[in-house]
């Protein structure tokens, strides 16, 4: 499985190897990139690229070698040359920009993910990150609100489709809590941290 959270420095990064996550994302306009590859690397986990502005692209691209990544996020289509490029070099492309929140329609979400069909190997589902620090909202929606989006609408589409989900904790201790649930039909969790 899949456990990921973005990193910008050395120290983020230390301090949550030792909670189990396996994956981190990079953004490539980061101006400590190189130094939190390398760090990444000395470490044996998984690096996922990320370029916010896929016109840049092209530009940011050559200063890597792209044999470090395991995985590239993107937000929107990436153009077929780069889908092609990325490929060649086995590097899975998760999309990262689907929204979901507790008044959509799980519909509405796999029509979103049937629209990039082929294009993405794993499908990043934002879920709740409307609501600052969700995990209360998450954990008691199924009893409080069951006409509304929870975990098992998730669940039951990534029965049809490879499913990351990303949500806002707070900290470590959220993390711990929030990944004891049972998460064996999704592909992997990305947890976003505050600033």
């Amino acid at each position: 499985m899949i456990i990921k959270t973005k990193i910008d420095t050395s120290k983020q990064f230390e301090n949550l190897i030792k909670v189990g996550f396996n994956t981190f994302t990079i953004a490539l306009d980061n101006k400590n990139s190189i130094e939190l590859i390398n760090l990444v690397k000395e470490k044996k986990r998984d690096i996922a690229g990320k370029i916010d502005t896929i016109d840049n692209f092209n530009e940011i691209l050559p200063n890597f070698n792209l044999q470090d990544f395991k995985y590239f996020e993107f937000k929107s289509k990436p153009a077929k040359h780069i889908h092609k490029l990325l490929k060649s070099f086995n590097i899975k492309i998760i999309y990262t920009n689907i929204e979901a929140t507790y008044d959509d329609d799980p519909s509405w979400i796999i029509y979103e993910i049937e629209q990039l069909n082929e294009i993405a190997d794993y499908y990043q589902i934002e879920f709740y990150n409307d609501i600052e620090f969700p995990l209360n909202t998450i954990l008691k929606t199924p009893n409080l609100y069951p006409n509304e989006l929870n975990l098992s609408d998730i669940f039951n589409i990534a029965n049809r489709y490879p499913i990351i989900l990303s949500v806002k904790l707070k900290n470590i201790l959220e993390y711990n809590l929030f990944f004891k649930k049972t998460f064996s039909k999704i592909q992997g969790i990305n947890v976003i941290f505050p600033e």
